[in-house]
């Protein structure tokens, strides 16, 4: 994937992969509060670039 939507950065996906990398490491241990965090801002990104996608916004 070389484009990607406007306002949706390449580095906001890499944050968000290395993010879920921390939580699998930390497994059971890992703190519920910033779990539910993890699964609002992906569900951002998720949302934002199926907005973008359908508005055939690409950069």
């Amino acid at each position: 994937m070389t484009d990607t939507p406007s306002g949706i950065v390449a580095g906001q996906i890499a944050e968000l992969l290395a993010w879920a990398r921390r939580l699998t490491e930390a497994g059971t241990n890992a703190d519920p509060a910033e779990k539910a965090a993890y699964h609002r801002a992906k569900a951002d990104l998720l949302t934002r670039l199926t907005n973008a996608s359908a508005e055939g916004d690409e950069a």
